[in-house]
This record gives C-alpha cells, sequence and structure tokens, in this order.
C-alpha cells in the first residue's frame, strides 16, 4: 500500500476525537434515525446512500478509526460501505469495507439418536457493534489508518451493500489485542445467556 508507506515514519495520535449525530453536515436524503438501547444512529438505506460529518483534530498524526454500528435487517449479506476523507478515498481498501452482522443459535444444542450434536441453525440478532475499520480478509492484522493534518477535515460514508444504522466515530490509536490467554479469559467472562454465542460473522473469530 503506497499511501501506508508514504506515512510510515509518521508517529499515531495520542488522543482521541469523535464524531457523531451533531457532527453530520450533509446527506444525499432526508436522514431517518435508529434508536435501541438508549443509542440513536443515522441510516444508511436507498432513500439516503451517504453522509458527511465533519470533524477536528488537534494533532497531525495517522488515526485508526472504528465506528458503532447497527445491523439493519436486510438479505442478511454482510454490509458494504465506502470511506472518502476530504473529498476522497485515501487508498483503494477504503473503498469497500465489510462490516458484520450478528448471529445467534435459534435454539439449543440438540444430538440425534446416536449423541451426536446438531448444530442450531443461525438467526439474525442485531445490535450495536463497534469495529475497527480494517481488512475484509484479514490478510493485515492491523486496523486500517489515516493520515490527518491538524484542523478541520470531512468524513463521507457511502453505502454499498445492506441498510445500517450509525451512531459515532472514534478517531484514535486502536489498542493493542490481546494475548491469547487474554483473549481466552475474556471468552470465559463473556455473558452467555441462552446458550447464545455472540458470533460477528457467520464464522467465529478473534477480532478486535
Amino acid at each position: 500500500n503506497d499511501y501506508i508507506y508514504r506515512y510510515k515514519n509518521i508517529s499515531f495520535t495520542t488522543k482521541e476525537y469523535n464524531a457523531n449525530l451533531g457532527n453530520i453536515i450533509s446527506s444525499s436524503g432526508d436522514i431517518q434515525n435508529h434508536s435501541s438501547d438508549n443509542i440513536d444512529g443515522a441510516i444508511l438505506d436507498n432513500n439516503n446512500d451517504w453522509i458527511e460529518y465533519g470533524f477536528n483534530v488537534d494533532e497531525t498524526a495517522l488515526y485508526n478509526i472504528s465506528m458503532l454500528y447497527y445491523p439493519i435487517k436486510g438479505t442478511g449479506r454482510d454490509i458494504e460501505l465506502s470511506f472518502a476523507f476530504d473529498g476522497s478515498i485515501p487508498y483503494d481498501e477504503l473503498s469497500n469495507i465489510s462490516f458484520s452482522r450478528i448471529w445467534i443459535n435459534e435454539t439449543e444444542v440438540l444430538t440425534d439418536e446416536e449423541g451426536n450434536e446438531l448444530r442450531p441453525s443461525q438467526v439474525e440478532s442485531p445490535r450495536w457493534v463497534k469495529k475497527w475499520i480494517s481488512s475484509n480478509t484479514g490478510m493485515f492484522s492491523d486496523p486500517y489508518s489515516v493520515y490527518l493534518t491538524a484542523g478541520a477535515h470531512t468524513l463521507r460514508v457511502s453505502k454499498i451493500l445492506e441498510n445500517v444504522a450509525i451512531s459515532s466515530f472514534l478517531f484514535s490509536k486502536c489498542p493493542e489485542a490481546p494475548d491469547y490467554s487474554e483473549y481466552l479469559s475474556g471468552i470465559d467472562n463473556q455473558d452467555e445467556d441462552n446458550n447464545n454465542f455472540y458470533n460477528p460473522g457467520r464464522s467465529i473469530s478473534a477480532f478486535r
């Protein structure tokens, strides 16, 4: 990635900046909101397929970006979005980023007459999810970053596939991923009510 190489000697930010509904400066259509769990988000759909945010940073640095989103029920496919900063997409990877839906077991794990476990069907269970913008393929372990100078900037998020509600963005440095023992400890401490496994996407994976 030529863009990443160009800024390889630039330090990551030491601060955090947010953009939320109050930072929206324009959109392609009328904005409809989704509210649940005391969180509000602006919906991207066929009637409003892009939203632009204005925000400021006071440190020239590299920034990772996380997004708090809610998957609006649709066809079951992943959500796909593009991200343009200050009027252009910094590099190709940001032209199509996938965001998973949340799937849970429809029933408890059952067994057949021979005692073999039967995998339950999966059903969608939408909820608010925070994701660091990163590789769709997992080829790169670290989240993507953008170079921002101190001052005012814009971020335009455009819908490619499926509807989604977006609550906020965080511009900061992504925390280091836990080591494997910490990750397993975190799983052990998760609330697994109703035998449901929190599954971002249809495959089980470790993620930041």
